[in-house]
């Protein structure tokens, strides 16, 4: 009897101990993401700012020829808009795309984007849809080897979701980078 008494005895303990210190483990991890998501990042962006903030989110506005002529990017991310993705895909930035390794996005085109085995952008030979945006994201993992993420949006509000998750997408890499 004595012994099922302490056995119950230090179960009771053991559940206290542990129910008491789970909320500050699961506090203490909520933390670390939030950080991880709010991590303040710089988006070079080739062609017209889209209209859209998110807290930690700067945007710097640049030139093709800037972008290719830096020594060192201070970007964690390259956004290319619709309007500047016809001139990105042109040879004499096509060696600059193939080898930057941070994330690049081509955004507000209306059909998805591919690489070619020269590593220049050609649109899919899927069929154009006016009323959906696409946003084709792709970073140089090895020599021979690209990560590559498709995100679309049909009206304004998804258009501003898009933007969003491309943010948190580059925050999770400045994350992991900062992590290595």
């Amino acid at each position: 009897m004595n012994r099922k008494l302490i056995i119950a005895c230090i179960s009771v303990l053991v559940f206290t101990i542990s129910a008491g210190c789970l909320p500050r483990l699961n506090n203490h991890f909520t933390v670390l993401q939030a950080s991880a998501l709010s991590m303040p990042i710089t988006i070079g962006v080739v062609g017209e700012e889209p209209d859209v903030e998110v807290s930690g989110v700067t945007m710097k506005v640049i030139a093709l020829d800037e972008l290719i002529m830096e020594q060192s990017l201070s970007l964690d991310a390259i956004l290319i808009t619709a309007e500047q993705v016809n001139e990105a895909e042109k040879p004499k930035y096509a060696q600059f795309f193939a080898t930057v390794k941070i994330p690049v996005f081509y955004v507000g085109v209306n059909q998805p984007y591919y690489t070619k085995s020269d590593q220049s952008l050609i649109y899919s030979n899927q069929p154009t849809s006016d009323d959906v945006t696409y946003a084709y994201g792709r970073m140089k993992k090895s020599s021979s080897t690209f990560e590559t993420w498709g995100f679309k949006a049909k009206n304004e509000k998804e258009l501003n979701n898009l933007y969003k998750d491309i943010f948190r997408l580059v925050q999770q890499k400045k994350s992991q980078t900062n992590r290595s």
